[in-house]
């Protein structure tokens, strides 16, 4: 059977060896529906989860089981609960069933249900040897070395503490026979100095039995290792078999499940077969009897285009009128100057044109109030700017102002009159700027006969540095009218349009943009 534990969020739409029966399609279906579940649960939405759930459940039925509460589960379904649906574990629906019967390997059929034996499962047997075996190497202690606690160290010292006692006797008993058997302090200190040397020998063991014990330490650790491997490799050959198994299992049910669907699929074909022959002489006969009426709607289908084709260009015919009347009106255009054809083609009544033309009047009234007080404002900034390069380098304590042409270079006014003479703001600045650098006139002089003698924008003065003195140059016709207040020029399509179709009016102007420079610089020049 099949496993039915459940994962952590509750849903396990494959659970089961069995939703491997599925076509790729279903089964791709029922992945999905799955994520969806999820999904669904996580927002709490229970009536999202029970949707998914039942037409997971409603794929299933159609292969004659249902996978549970949970689909975890293999649960088969009556025959005459299922649903006739796509053929799987379960074919013909509640009709006659289809392949006969047969056996295979793992596989079984008849009545058109296909059945198979509970897959290999996998169980080490070596885990837990695996598990507290690693544990005890992970925590093994340090290395550590007492020689009091070493039994090999004990009995070296306990052979040296003899071997020592006796040597100092031996020597304690030569010294004393040389001074005729009396006890002195020179046998005393030549004696106790044979037991010392004797000691420090067995100090000198010590190193020795720390190296042996380290040594020990590291083949006890090194031998739970080789156990470890060995474990481990045990574990993973009976794995291996066990997929191999597997494997052997998958591909049996596979050919089983391939011989079920051979049997299916000969009956299929003679049933599809005698249909297919009874389905093509009605099919013939319907289809005579379809062309005819094909052949009548078709004459019907395209009077209705000849006629809706009328009604689309007379369509685009009125947007045309309107776009032209609004650029008309927009530019203070009247309505008794509108050619009545145009007003015509634009389906417009009067008091409709009336009231686009009021309020057209209003914005440009609005735009010309603001850009009054614009310029006033942008006059007198400028002025205050300059006053300072309009006056003499002297001047009485009573304040009186010099002529503003007092005290200037003397090439001033041949450069003024020379500059004078362009026609182009870029023009102008360069010119002026070749004057500063050759010393003819003051970076404040050139400023002055910029704005105040030659009347140029103190916006392009700006600019010169930037992008040549085009900032504040407005770039589309929206921005014109409401800079200037003056929406009587070209918009870009009529621009365009006379342009395409080489009208001398739009002739000198390289395109939309130079048309729009050149008509701000004669507005400002005007104002």
């Amino acid at each position: 059977m099949a496993d039915k534990k459940k994962t952590e969020d509750g849903y396990v739409a494959k659970g089961t060896y069995f939703d491997e029966g599925l076509s790729d399609a279903d089964r791709a279906a029922v992945e999905d529906l799955s994520r969806q579940w999820k999904e669904y649960q996580a927002a709490g939405d229970q009536a999202g989860m029970d949707k998914a759930h039942q037409q997971a459940e409603a794929i299933r039925s159609g292969y004659g089981y249902s996978g549970g509460g949970d689909g975890s589960e293999y649960i088969p379904i009556p025959r005459e609960e299922q649903k006739d649906s796509t053929p799987g574990d379960w074919i013909g629906g509640g009709g006659t069933a289809l392949g006969g019967s047969g056996k295979g390997s793992v596989g079984s059929w008849g009545g058109g249900r296909f059945t198979y034996e509970q897959a290999p499962e996998y169980a080490s047997k070596y885990q837990k040897q695996i598990d507290e075996l690693t544990a005890e190497i992970l925590g093994r202690p340090a290395f550590e070395y007492d020689p009091f606690k070493d039994p090999t160290y004990q009995q070296y010292e306990q052979s040296y503490r003899e071997g020592g006692k006796r040597a100092m006797q031996d020597t304690l008993g030569q010294a004393s026979a040389r001074s005729g058997g009396l006890a002195s302090s020179y046998a005393d200190r030549v004696s106790q100095q044979t037991y010392d040397q004797y000691m420090s020998e067995l100090a000198d063991k010590i190193p020795e039995l720390k190296q042996l014990a380290y040594e020990m330490y590291l083949n006890e650790l090194n031998g739970k290792r080789a156990d470890l491997s060995m474990l481990t490799g045990l574990d993973d050959s009976a794995y291996n078999k066990f997929l191999t198994s597997l494997g052997q299992y998958n591909a049996d049910r596979s050919f089983d499940y391939g011989m079920f669907g051979d049997a299916v699929g000969r009956d299929q074909w003679q049933r599809e077969f005698d249909r297919g022959v009874l389905e093509s002489d009605r099919d013939f006969a319907y289809g005579v009897s379809r062309d005819q009426i094909a052949d009548e709607r078709y004459g019907t289908e395209w009077d209705y285009k000849v006629q809706q084709d009328a009604l689309s260009r007379g369509d685009q015919d009125r947007q045309e009128a309107i776009s032209r009347i609004y650029n008309y009106l927009q530019a203070g255009g009247t309505v008794a100057g509108l050619p009545q054809d145009l007003v015509q083609g634009s389906g417009l009544s009067t008091m409709e044109l009336e009231a686009l033309a009021a309020d057209f009047a209003k914005q440009r009234s609005q735009s010309d109030q603001q850009f009054a007080a614009d310029l006033a404002a942008s006059k007198a900034a400028t002025a205050a700017k300059y006053s300072s390069a309009s006056k003499g380098s002297g001047g009485s304590s009573g304040g009186s102002t010099k002529d503003k042409y007092q005290d200037k270079s003397s090439n001033y006014y041949r450069i003024q009159k020379q500059a004078a003479g362009y026609d182009d703001v870029e023009d102008v600045q360069a010119y002026l700027d070749r004057m500063i650098d050759q010393g003819y006139i003051t970076a404040e002089e050139a400023a002055e006969m910029f704005t105040l003698d030659l009347g140029w924008n103190p916006d392009d003065l700006s600019g010169m540095e930037d992008d040549g003195g085009t900032s504040g140059t407005p770039k589309t016709y929206e921005e014109f009218s409401a800079a200037t207040g003056n929406p009587g020029i070209y918009t870009q399509s009529e621009f365009q349009m006379r342009k395409s179709r080489g009208s001398s009016s739009v002739a000198k102007y390289k395109d939309y943009q130079d048309y729009l420079a050149q008509k701000y610089r004669e507005y400002m020049k005007e104002g």
